[in-house]
């Protein structure tokens, strides 16, 4: 998340910890404030007072490492990553209907997933910005096309760089709650892609959904896209492109990275051509 992006790297995991546990903090208040206004209501929410609890505990063993002669790179990175392994535990575990719950424990695994990269990156030196080369085969765009269908629904792409070249590599289906004018990403399945980036050493590139109607027009961002995307370049990237498809085939790349000039996106391969329309293809018939 931004809070980890917003200074240089200084190579000390002791201050990392200590931002990742204001973060928590404030997770741990937002959630609290929640319960109550829930409970007002006489509502029954013992999954969200579950989601609390553990977002204190993974709060206190954050301070353990902060107390002992030698706090290294690899001893926290281990333990992140066994309490990230934890918190999906518990949300896999969560109902479906039990939304403030499942949302709780994927910020948590959020925060602690941009701890860990955060902790990576301190130890590469920093680059000057540049204008990034993002690739997008068109497999990937005829993919995306097909299992977008019927919309609304939601992928993420997760990319690898080189140089001062970014592509992305594979997509994750993370639809959540959707009807016919939007969709949210399911916590469980955002979680899951988001580890296995971190894993496999990729990062989230692109966020890609789909919309009904036909032609360039209907590829156009809602109201309800652009403080989507909003969201998104918060918590992930502020690189991120974000894609928006059709069933007549049409694709729209956007976003504050693309029009700021950040990135540049290019597709690759066969079968989606460019329009007229800046940033709109077509796949070919």
């Amino acid at each position: 998340m931004r809070l980890f992006r917003k200074n240089k790297p200084t190579g000390r995991p002791r201050e990392l910890l200590r931002k990742l546990g204001a973060a928590l903090d404030l997770e741990f208040s937002r959630n609290t404030r929640l319960l109550r206004d829930l409970l007002k209501s006489s509502t029954d929410e013992t999954a969200l007072l579950a989601a609390i609890k553990q977002i204190q505990r993974v709060r206190e063993q954050i301070e353990e490492p902060l107390g002992e002669p030698e706090c290294s790179s690899s001893r926290i990175h281990a333990q992140l990553s066994g309490l990230t392994e934890d918190v999906l535990g518990s949300l896999q575990a969560q109902p479906q209907d039990k939304h403030d719950a499942r949302q709780a424990f994927a910020r948590c695994i959020t925060l602690l997933i941009a701890a860990s990269r955060s902790l990576g990156a301190r130890s590469r030196p920093q680059v000057e910005m540049v204008r990034r080369k993002v690739l997008v085969s068109s497999d990937l765009l005829l993919q995306a096309h097909f299992t977008l269908l019927p919309p609304e629904r939601m992928l993420v792409g997760a990319g690898r760089t080189a140089g001062s070249e970014s592509v992305l590599h594979s997509l994750f289906d993370v639809t959540g709650a959707h009807h016919s004018s939007h969709v949210h990403s399911d916590p469980e399945r955002l979680a899951r892609a988001l580890i296995t980036m971190e894993r496999s050493g990729s990062f989230l590139l692109a966020w890609l959904h789909s919309h009904p109607g036909r032609g360039a027009a209907a590829t156009l961002p809602s109201a309800i896209d652009f403080r989507q995307h909003d969201d998104w370049i918060r918590d992930y990237s502020e690189n991120l492109l974000s894609v928006i498809l059709t069933a007549d085939g049409h694709i729209r790349f956007w976003g504050k990275a693309l029009e700021s000039g950040r990135i540049a996106p290019q597709v690759t391969g066969r079968g989606v051509v460019r329009t007229e329309e800046p940033n709109v293809f077509r796949i070919e018939q």
